[in-house]
């Protein structure tokens, strides 16, 4: 459940037609997961999966960009395809930079964080409870979430003091 929600989420917010989101699911699973068996084609290394997949979602919005300039819609494609900074407009890698990111790190990072949102409330089902009760938790139970279940996995993190461990 927590894979296909945040890449419909992402795409209806930059204006992604609905009979494309599992395109945009499938690229941004082989990019992220390219090492993954279950995201590796036949006969293909993990780089050139990874790459094959970047190139067909930048192809994709370059097409979708320039649609956006043609037909302009209430989406981010929209936004970022006529946006200026100082009277110019943003260049063009730019915009395809900002859509790629979108949809990279918006899929993964909201994808993990749910899925060890929804484990830790299973785990822990004296804080769901108090969760239930009380809609004022919600915002610092997001927070907490994100903290405990640590949804980006691919960066190293350095600790910034010496710290004990078990004695």
């Amino acid at each position: 459940m927590s894979a296909p929600l945040p890449i419909a989420v992402i795409a209806w917010m930059l204006g992604v037609p609905r009979e494309d989101w599992k395109l945009l699911f499938d690229w941004t699973n082989r990019t992220i997961g390219a090492a993954d068996p279950e995201y590796q084609p036949e006969g293909m290394t993990r780089q050139e999966n990874a790459l094959q997949a970047m190139t067909e979602t930048f192809t994709y919005f370059t097409k979708l960009v320039e649609e956006k300039k043609k037909n302009p819609a209430d989406d981010l494609v929209t936004i970022f395809a006529n946006a200026q900074v100082d009277g110019e407009p943003l260049p063009f890698m730019d915009v395809l930079a900002w859509c790629f990111i979108i949809v990279i790190a918006g899929n993964e990072t909201t994808r993990n964080g749910t899925s060890g949102g929804m484990l830790a409330f299973i785990e822990h089902q004296s804080e769901l409870r108090k969760l239930q009760t009380d809609s004022s938790l919600l915002v610092p139970a997001v927070e907490e979430v994100v903290r405990w279940t640590s949804p980006i996995i691919h960066f190293g993190r350095t600790a910034t003091r010496d710290v004990e461990i078990r004695g």
